[in-house]
C-alpha cells in the first residue's frame, strides 16, 4: 500500500493501492478490484478516502471459520460480476439504474445518516446530562477538608474538595471536562470498532478495552429499551467509581502507549493524564479536572449504554452501534453542537 524503495527505487510509489486511486480519479470506473488470491478489495470511487477505504475480504480465513457456508457468502455476493451489472430500481420515489454494489453504498450512507443524527439528539438530551450529573453527584458526596480557612490560598484539588455546591465556575469545568469525556469515548468507540487499537488482541488489548466496559454494561442492561434503565440502576451503584476508575486506566495507556498490551504512543492532547506543573492549557486544566472527580457507577453505566447501543429496526431490541460507519464529520458534528450547550 505503501512506497518501496527496497523493491524498486525508479518506481517505488507505484503499488496496487495508488494504482486504483488514479484509476478510479480518472472517472473511467467506479468500481476497482485488486486480489493476490488470499485478499481481495474492493474499491470505490465514491469513497471519501479512495486509498484507505475499502472493502477486503480475506478468503483463507473466510474459507477456514467455524460456518464457511455463511461467511463464503459475503465474498460471492460483492466479488461477483452480477454485482457490478446495472439495472432499474426504484429509490427514493424514482427509477434509477444501479448495480447492486451502488445500492448497498447508497443505503449505508443513509443508515449512516439516519444513526448519525439520532445519536447527536441522544447525546444531547441524555448522554451528556448522565455523565455531568455524575461528576457533580461526586462532587457533593465528598466530605470537606477538616481544618481549612475559608478563603485561603489552596492548592486547586482542594478548592474543588471544599465545594459541596456547583457554583459558576465548577459548573463552567463540569461542561468542559465532560466534553473532554464523552470525546475520548468516541475516540475509542471509532479507534476499537477500525481495529486501530489492537481490540482483537483478547489476552492483551481487550481485557482493558472499552469494547470490554460496554459489553459489561450492556450485558447488566439486557437487551429491552424500556428496561434497560432500570436494570442498569439496580445493578450498578451510585457510591461506586470502579467503571471510571477502568476507563482512567485505559486513557494512561492511550495517552503514554503500552509495550505489553501492544499499544503506541499517541502523543495527543486529547487523553493528557499526567499535565505538567505549570500547565495552564485546556487541554491539562480539563485533564486535572478528570484525574480529580469521578462519574458513579450508575451513571456511568447509564451514559454508556445509550451511547453504544440503539435500537435494531428489524428484532426491535438493543443492538451495538457499528462506529465504523460513522464518519469523523459526523462524530465531529456531535462535538460542535454541544459547544452551543451549557450546564446549569
Amino acid at each position: 500500500d505503501g512506497r518501496d524503495e527496497t523493491r524498486d527505487e525508479e518506481t517505488s510509489d507505484e503499488n496496487p493501492s495508488a494504482r486504483i486511486v488514479t484509476l478510479l480519479d480518472s472517472g473511467d470506473a467506479p468500481w476497482a478490484m485488486v486480489t493476490n488470491g488470499k485478499l481481495w478489495r474492493l474499491y470505490s470511487a465514491k469513497a471519501h478516502s479512495r486509498a484507505t477505504n475499502y472493502y477486503e475480504i480475506d478468503l483463507e480465513e473466510t474459507l477456514a471459520t467455524a460456518d464457511a457456508n455463511v461467511a463464503f457468502r459475503y465474498f460471492w455476493l460483492f466479488f461477483r460480476a452480477v454485482a457490478f451489472m446495472t439495472r432499474d430500481v426504484v429509490r427514493d420515489g424514482s427509477e434509477r439504474s444501479l448495480s447492486f454494489v451502488d445500492e448497498i453504498v447508497e443505503e449505508s450512507e443513509d443508515y449512516a445518516k439516519g444513526l448519525g443524527e439520532r445519536l447527536k439528539g441522544r447525546v444531547f438530551e441524555e448522554v451528556f446530562p448522565h455523565f455531568a450529573e455524575g461528576f457533580i453527584d461526586y462532587l457533593r458526596s465528598q466530605p470537606p477538608i477538616i481544618g481549612a480557612q475559608q478563603g485561603a490560598l489552596l492548592p486547586v484539588s482542594r478548592q474543588l474538595a471544599l465545594k459541596r455546591e456547583p457554583d459558576e465556575e465548577f459548573r463552567r469545568q463540569v461542561f468542559h471536562g465532560t466534553l473532554t469525556f464523552l470525546y475520548r469515548l468516541l475516540f475509542l468507540l471509532y479507534a476499537e470498532s477500525r481495529d486501530l487499537l489492537p481490540v482483537k488482541e483478547v489476552r492483551g488489548y481487550w481485557e482493558r478495552s472499552l469494547t470490554r466496559l460496554k459489553e459489561d454494561v450492556a450485558n447488566k442492561a439486557g437487551d429491552i429499551l424500556d428496561d434497560a434503565p432500570a436494570r442498569l440502576q439496580k445493578s450498578f451503584s451510585a457510591d461506586s467509581t470502579s467503571l471510571y476508575d477502568r476507563l482512567l486506566s485505559l486513557f494512561a495507556v492511550i495517552d503514554r502507549g503500552a509495550w505489553d498490551l501492544n499499544v503506541p504512543l499517541y502523543n495527543g492532547g486529547l487523553f493528557l493524564t499526567k499535565p505538567a506543573d505549570g500547565d495552564e492549557s485546556p487541554e491539562a486544566e480539563n485533564a486535572r479536572f478528570l484525574l480529580l472527580h469521578r462519574i458513579p457507577d450508575r451513571c456511568l453505566a447509564l451514559g454508556l449504554d445509550r451511547l453504544t447501543r440503539d435500537i435494531d429496526d428489524r428484532r426491535q431490541s438493543l443492538v451495538f452501534i457499528d462506529y465504523k460507519s460513522m464518519g469523523v464529520r459526523q462524530l465531529g458534528s456531535i462535538y460542535e453542537g454541544l459547544l452551543e450547550f451549557k450546564v446549569r
